[in-house]
Order: structure tokens, then C-alpha cells, then sequence
């Protein structure tokens, strides 16, 4: 019986090397100004490091020479802990697609978890999912502080040195 009920289950194994093994990417959409519309991505990596990102769009005042990414180092508790989260959370069993239809502007958030053996990427358009939020709020919170809104004023003020924000 013990077989039965522990042998089955299967821990997730993460990468330690220089790997991502989450990836948390937001943003948001609706009436607000082209240039505030820029999406934000944090990947942690195995050996402890992590980045905030964004995706080069020159239309949008962001190209090959904008501070368009941040690196940052982890603890390794940290690490563990929100690996801990991850499969505690039963995270690949949610559904891929949790956008939420009936509202129409707001934003958008996706985590995708990589194993060894398998990646899943969940989210949508204004998710209500616990799992997730508790996840992406995790991850905001052993980023060293400060490093989110100094990317953001950083991207902000490149923008502006751009002619693309005021």
C-alpha cells in the first residue's frame, strides 16, 4: 500500500545549471498609451540567477540599445522555496488557458514552469487563478528590491530620450 500511495507520485526535478526554471511575463493592454504597453518578463535560472526583460519593439521606443534587460543574483532558499511552491501547487495540472472573457481590458499574465523532462505554460488575459497569483507574487518578492521599478524608470526615461513619452 505504501508503494501504491508514494510510489507514485513524482517529484519535479528543476535544472541547477544555467537554465531558466520559471518564467513569469506580464503586461498590460487597454486604453493607455503605446509606450506604457511594453511587457515585462522575469525568468529565474537554476544556478540562482535572474532577469527581468522586455522584447526589443522600436515602435514603442525600445531597441537593441534600451536597458531592456536587468540581471540579478538569488538566494538558494529562495530558489528552493519557490520551486517547494511550484509542486506543492500542482502546477502542471492546471489548465493552459485561463483568460478571463468577460473583461475586455486590464492585462495579462503567463508563468511557465521548465523540468527536466517537461515545460507548461499557464495564463491568459486577466486570470483569476490563485495558483498563479500566489506564484507571480512569490516570484516579485525575492527580487532584490528595487531592481522592477528601477528597470521600469530606466525603460521610462530611455523612452523619453527616445521622443516617444513626454
Amino acid at each position: 500500500l505504501a508503494v501504491f500511495l508514494f510510489g507514485c507520485s513524482h517529484a519535479l526535478t528543476f535544472s541547477e545549471e544555467d537554465k531558466p526554471f520559471v518564467e513569469y511575463e506580464y503586461g498590460d493592454y487597454g486604453p493607455d498609451a503605446d509606450y506604457n504597453l511594453y511587457s515585462r518578463k522575469i525568468i529565474f535560472y537554476g544556478n540562482g540567477k535572474g532577469e527581468i526583460t522586455t522584447p526589443i519593439d522600436e515602435s514603442i521606443g525600445i531597441d537593441e540599445n534600451a536597458p531592456h534587460t536587468v540581471e540579478f543574483e538569488l538566494e538558494a532558499e529562495e530558489i528552493k522555496a519557490l520551486q517547494s511552491e511550484i509542486e506543492k501547487s500542482k502546477f502542471f495540472s492546471l489548465p493552459e488557458n485561463l483568460t478571463d472573457l468577460s473583461v475586455m481590458d486590464g492585462g495579462y499574465k503567463y508563468i511557465t514552469v521548465h523540468t527536466t523532462d517537461k515545460s507548461r505554460k499557464v495564463g491568459g488575459g486577466n486570470p483569476n487563478n490563485e495558483t498563479l497569483d500566489k506564484l507571480s507574487d512569490q516570484m516579485k518578492e525575492i527580487i532584490p528590491k528595487g531592481t522592477i521599478r528601477s528597470f521600469n524608470e530606466e525603460i521610462e526615461e530611455y523612452q523619453r530620450e527616445q521622443g516617444v513619452r513626454e
